[in-house]
């Protein structure tokens, strides 16, 4: 099995190309849900003042309105409709199965599982196909390991991602936390937690000491 982090250019009526038009904004894909030809959308829209898309993008692609949930004064939490997804049309041709979606300027991060390197370089010619900008990230092997939990992988991969872990940080805590949807203090146990278990791994894996 493998894992791989695709750079992938959505297309403009996708959740992930809002951080395009709302430049200091970040949108995480918290869940999708096929309706026939479309597609629903539940996303975390966080950094996003005046959010807005324009009628002419609601137009063409027959959009519902967006009606916003406010999590608090920098987030929102966002439902909406579109037609489906050239991304996600390339996926359902391919074996491979979607693990995570985040926005970044520019574009978005698509991590996903495959059971071979042919089978993610076959999604990244369908996105091609369906005129999807697509590059890959980086790839590497699964060695069957669960070493973190789905959720403590998912906060220690966005920190890294947005800086966290630089010096001087590319994001506070309390930023990254409201991505996330939870408080300061939870994900600050959850990064904890993940990056000890890390360490441990590693420990007993490279160093060869019993813990």
């Amino acid at each position: 099995m493998f894992e791989a982090v695709l750079n992938v250019k959505p297309p403009t009526f996708c959740p992930l190309a809002l951080s395009r038009r709302h430049r200091d904004s970040y949108v995480l894909v918290k869940s999708l849900k096929r309706k026939g030809e479309r597609l629903s959308h539940l996303a975390l829209v966080g950094e996003a003042h005046n959010f807005t898309i324009p009628i002419k993008v609601l137009q063409k692609y027959s959009l519902k309105p967006v009606k916003p949930y406010q999590v608090d004064s920098k987030s929102r939490l966002v439902m909406f409709e579109t037609p489906i997804c050239p991304l996600y049309e390339a996926l359902c041709d391919t074996a491979c199965l979607l693990i995570h979606e985040n926005s970044h300027r520019g574009g978005a991060y698509w991590t996903v599982g495959a059971e071979s390197r042919s089978d993610i370089r076959h999604l990244l010619k369908r996105m091609h196909d369906y005129g999807v900008e697509a590059a890959v990230h980086d790839v590497h092997r699964m060695n069957g390991r669960r070493i973190l939990t789905s959720r403590q992988g998912e906060v220690l991969y966005n920190a890294y991602q947005k800086g966290y872990f630089d010096y001087p940080h590319g994001i506070s805590l309390r930023e990254l936390a409201r991505q996330h949807g939870c408080s300061a203090p939870t994900l600050s146990i959850l990064l904890r937690r993940g990056l000890r278990k890390i360490m441990e791994d590693f420990i007993r894996q490279k160093m060869g000491h019993p813990l």
